[in-house]
């Protein structure tokens, strides 16, 4: 893992609790959803997901999307 992917994925774990990697592959598990399936879900693109769940990217950018992801949580 690189220096970057790491300090990104400390970033998540400050804006959300936890890396989004693990609350994706959780949220996957529970619903028996593949990545694409899951970002169709949220209203995300795959690639965006992708690159949230390699820590590429740190926050989501769309409050909606957030807001869903957060709903599927709960």
């Amino acid at each position: 893992m690189t220096e970057t992917a790491e300090r990104n994925r400390e970033a998540q774990r400050e804006a959300y609790g936890e890396p989004l990697a693990e609350t994706f592959r959780r949220l996957m598990g529970a619903f028996e959803l593949t990545q694409a399936g899951l970002a169709r879900l949220l209203g995300m693109s795959p690639p965006m997901l992708s690159q949230l769940m390699s820590a590429q990217r740190v926050k989501i950018g769309n409050p909606a999307v957030l807001h869903r992801m957060q709903a599927l949580e709960e």
